[in-house]
C-alpha cells in the first residue's frame, strides 16, 4: 500500500473515529502522553479472510495488517511509527468467531527498523453499531521487553447480511497501542 494510499485511509478512518466520538460511541483513543505510558501510537488495521466468513464454521487463510502512522511522544527509542503484519490459518470460523483471534501475539516493526513483539489476551464488546476488541498483554521481546501494552481496535459490527450471503471477507478499523512504562 503506498504511504498516500494509507494517508487517505487514515484520514478517513480519523473522520469515522471523530463522527464516532461526536454521536458519543467510544473509540480507540488516549491522551497524547497518558500518565505512566511509553508510547501511544494510532493507525488503522485491516483484517482479511478467505473464502470468508459465514454462519458455518469453515477454515479460513487469514491476513492482518496493522499500520501505526503517529506514535507519540517520540520515546528515547526514536520510534515515530510502525506496522504489523501477520498470516496463517484458522480453525473453522463464523462470523461471530472472527473476533476471537486464534493468534496471541504479533511482531511490530518500529520505524527504526527495531522490533516487538507483542503477546496478548482478546476481549470484545458491541456498543452502537462498533465492535470494540480490546488486546492487553505484554511485550514480551525486542523494543519494550517486559513492558505491559495495550491495542484498542473500533470498527463496524459485522454485517449479519453478509455473513449470510456471499460471507464477510474484509474487517477494518481504527487502532490505537499504547506501551505502558514500567
Amino acid at each position: 500500500m503506498s504511504r498516500s494510499s494509507r494517508l487517505s485511509r487514515a484520514s478517513r478512518l480519523t473522520a469515522v473515529a471523530a463522527l464516532l466520538a461526536a454521536a458519543g460511541v467510544p473509540v480507540a483513543s488516549a491522551p497524547a502522553h497518558a500518565v505512566g505510558t511509553e508510547v501511544v501510537c494510532n493507525g488503522s488495521q485491516d483484517q482479511k479472510y478467505s473464502p470468508g466468513l459465514k454462519l458455518v464454521a469453515t477454515p479460513q487463510t487469514f491476513s492482518e495488517t496493522t499500520t501505526y502512522d503517529i506514535c507519540r511522544p517520540l520515546s528515547e527509542l526514536g520510534i515515530a511509527s510502525g506496522t504489523s503484519e501477520s498470516t496463517g490459518k484458522t480453525p473453522p470460523m463464523t462470523c461471530v468467531d472472527a473476533l476471537r483471534n486464534n493468534h496471541v501475539s504479533k511482531k511490530i516493526t518500529w520505524n527504526t527498523g527495531k522490533t516487538s513483539t507483542f503477546t496478548y489476551d482478546v476481549t470484545a464488546t458491541h456498543v452502537g453499531g462498533q465492535t470494540v476488541v480490546t488486546r492487553t498483554g505484554t511485550i514480551t521481546s525486542g523494543a519494550f521487553a517486559g513492558q505491559p501494552a495495550r491495542e484498542v481496535i473500533t470498527g463496524p459490527t459485522p454485517d449479519t447480511l453478509k455473513c449470510l450471503k456471499g460471507g464477510i471477507t474484509e474487517r477494518t478499523g481504527v487502532a490505537t497501542l499504547t506501551i505502558f512504562a514500567l
